[in-house]
């Protein structure tokens, strides 16, 4: 066995009673502790420090116990450890806590010539700061961890070289369905549309050049991120990016992941509105020119026929004429119902009977369609308009018929529905209670090009010649006119799911009577006739001579005003324009009421029966008349307000 060479013994220099009082001084200085204990834990040897750090002076630590100066628990750890160095020989470093103070000690062996441990060297060094510090940074961690792991935004780490995630928080499962374990093993190429990915690159190559090139990272918003969720749907999302060195001085991407879906689409449904609302305004503008036009076809035409004798061969032509008017009178209805024109009559209603009637209605002439109608039971009472509603259902369902040319099923569904103020806000309307309509087809279904256009005036998927396009967007004007929304669900080849959706009311139902019938009815009183179109007044005034009324005529506001201050006496009904230049119905009425507060005035309009028109019924205009009107309707509504 190789002999272990034997170590140099300690030679002190010439001034051996110098060397050792510098020695003395050096370890009796020294900014640490160093003690000297035997066997038997008794201290030999101890410096300034160390005896500071135990609470006690060297006089009082030499020659005592050491465990003496320390709380039980540590000097017995304390006494373990150096019993160990004893046995083994090795030296040992270890942490623990005197008082409220924190120590690196190390206890090393000291041995006599025979190799057996006789002593142990203590080396003790104040950690508390450290240990401070490093808390403080567990803290700071723990905190860190805390937000990133628990905010709805997404905190990620990127590696700019391989586009991979070095971190991302868990709330990633929520935006994009993936785990942060599964993330881990894509690339950013493969989370975005791509539409978007050449943008991500580009943006990302110009701040990283950028930064390298001495720039500071300054934080980059990039909006209108499209990504692709775990399931293959779409999420908008928006980031906030800025670039950085690690402590290993490599280049990292630092950023969070925002959803703004919710918020792209009501950005999306506020432009579709704003879009809508413009081209209703002109749809309005064109129905009510459009009615003017009808009005002196339709008067001229019950004015012909009424002074043809029965068996006149022209009546035959008339009434085609008449017929003609009536299809095109249908056609601007449905332009004023996309254009938001307002209901004609607003009745308490019952939309299960609603539903089921116009599915019987649907169901006579569409025997390849099989209709599954569910009521909800309790379903709360809707304010509408019946023919406006009946009129939706029917487009629905006859778009449904469109979209299974072979045949197939069409459920009908009413129940209630609450929206709070999110849900309402998100819907462009009111929050409260409202009552739901779905219309369900297991036809061709929409793709998501086609459904977000599906509400566009005059957008068609029929082709030349087979539709006017006016069917859906009548819808969505008629339904948003009572104050409700429309949602759509659809998919390729799995159908479509319409959802009409009308405030709720709490007036009981009403039943109303059907249209009133009757002969033509005559009358002698006299009439102010108030229009700016020249062909509607003439044809108005020949029709009100012809049922026998004494006519006058006003062309504006205030020539009916003036006409008025003259023969107020001899007046007993004023027929008034709602739309004229300058002088506007509204303000005519206002005048003349101001004038005689029981005065009678009918209201006639191109335009359907909302806004002022509905102000001015409420305000005690006695009638609304909605042009183009025949002989026999003008006579019926005259006497009604006459005789009122």
């Amino acid at each position: 066995m190789t002999e272990e060479p034997k170590k140099a013994p300690f030679v002190l220099g010439e001034d051996p009673a110098a060397e050792l009082n510098r020695l003395r001084h050096l370890i009796m200085h020294a900014p640490y502790g160093l003690y000297l204990i035997d066997r038997t834990s008794t201290v030999v040897i101890a410096n300034r420090r160390g005896a500071e750090r135990l609470g006690t002076t060297v006089d009082k630590l030499v020659g005592s116990q050491m465990a003496d100066h320390m709380p039980e628990a540590t000097a017995a750890a304390r006494r373990a450890r150096g019993l160990e160095v004893f046995l083994t020989g090795e030296a040992t470093t270890f942490e623990d806590r005197v008082g409220d103070r924190w120590f690196l000690s190390t206890l090393w062996p000291i041995k006599d010539e025979q190799g057996e441990v006789t002593h142990l060297g203590i080396y003790g060094v104040d950690i508390t700061e450290q240990k401070r510090v490093q808390e403080s940074l567990r803290e700071s961690q723990a905190l860190y961890r805390l937000v990133t792991e628990n905010v709805a935004d997404v905190v990620w780490v990127l590696d700019p070289r391989t586009l991979r995630f070095k971190y991302v928080s868990p709330s990633v499962e929520r935006l994009l369905g993936y785990t942060a374990e599964e993330l881990a093993e894509l690339t950013v190429d493969q989370l975005v549309t791509e539409e978007t990915r050449a943008v991500l690159r580009a943006q990302v190559a110009e701040r990283r050049t950028a930064f390298e090139a001495g720039e500071p990272g300054a934080v980059i918003r990039l909006n209108d991120i499209e990504q692709v969720r775990k399931d293959g749907s779409r999420v908008w999302v928006e980031m906030s990016t800025t670039y950085v060195r690690n402590a290993a001085g490599e280049l990292e991407v630092i950023g969070s992941s925002r959803d703004v879906t919710a918020r792209r689409r009501l950005e999306e449904r506020l432009r579709q509105a704003h879009k809508m609302e413009a081209v209703g305004t002109l749809a309005g503008g064109i129905a009510h020119d459009f009615n003017n036009i009808l009005m002196a076809i339709q008067g001229n035409a019950s004015l012909v026929r009424a002074d043809l004798a029965e068996d006149d061969p022209f009546r035959e032509r008339l009434e085609a004429i008449e017929e003609c008017v009536r299809s095109a009178s249908e056609l601007t209805r449905q332009l004023l119902g996309f254009a938001r024109g307002g209901a004609y009559s607003v009745v308490p209603t019952d939309l299960n009977d609603l539903v089921e009637r116009t599915a019987r209605l649907f169901g006579r002439s569409r025997k390849q369609i099989s209709l599954h109608h569910k009521p909800a039971a309790d379903l709360w009472t809707v304010e509408v308009d019946r023919s406006q509603i009946e009129q939706v259902l029917l487009n629905l369902m006859v778009n449904a018929w469109h979209a299974m040319p072979e045949g197939g099923d069409l459920y009908l569904e009413t129940g209630n529905l609450t929206l709070d103020e999110d849900d309402a806000k998100s819907r462009g309307v009111r929050p409260g209670r409202y009552v739901r309509v779905a219309v369900t087809d297991t036809g061709v279904g929409m793709d998501e090009a086609t459904r977000s256009r599906v509400f566009e005036p005059f957008f068609t998927t029929k082709g030349m010649g087979r539709g006017t396009g006016l069917g859906l967007a009548t819808v969505y004007g008629m339904v948003t006119s009572h104050g409700g929304f429309l949602t759509v669900y659809s998919e390729p080849a799995r159908g479509s799911t319409f959802n009409v959706h009308l405030p709720a009311s709490d007036r009981p139902v009403v039943e109303t009577a059907g249209p009133p019938a009757g002969p033509v009815v005559t009358g002698t009183e006299t009439i102010l006739l108030v229009d700016d179109e020249v062909a509607v007044r003439s044809t108005a005034a020949a029709m009100l001579a012809r049922l026998g009324y004494t006519v006058l005529a006003a062309a504006s506001g205030e020539e009916a005003l003036d006409c008025f201050a003259r023969e107020r006496n001899r007046i007993d009904l004023v027929v008034l324009d709602m739309v004229m230049p300058g002088l506007g119905g509204r303000e005519t009425f206002h005048r003349l009421r101001a004038l005689d507060p029981g005065l009678r005035v009918l209201l006639a309009s191109g335009y359907s029966l909302n806004g002022e028109a509905r102000e001015l019924l409420d305000r005690g205009c006695r009638a609304f008349l909605q042009k183009p009107w025949s002989l026999a309707e003008l006579s019926l509504k005259l006497r009604r307000v006459l005789d009122g």
